[in-house]
């Protein structure tokens, strides 16, 4: 498999937090969408202490692949098998 080039992904990496930070969503054809999602305010367990804690609203980037993506994938793992 060839590599992308840093700077290609560099560029692309400036681009999709650009365009996050404006709350837009970055669609790539056959490969799937980026968008930023904020998670409000809510209380957590500490899985080691299991002491409750509250946890502050951040934003978070979620990444929903497109169907075209998902099938090829599944259709080279079926290849490979």
């Amino acid at each position: 498999m060839d590599q992308i080039p840093d700077n290609v992904l560099q560029a692309f990496g400036e681009i999709l937090s650009e365009s996050l930070r404006d709350s837009d969503q970055v669609a790539i054809p056959s490969f799937g969408t980026f968008a930023a999602v904020k998670i409000d305010e809510h209380i957590d367990k500490d899985p080691e202490s299991g002491e409750r804690m509250l946890v502050p609203p951040s934003i978070t980037v979620m990444f929903t692949p497109a169907l075209k993506l998902v099938k090829q994938i599944k259709e080279g793992r079926n290849s490979h098998e």
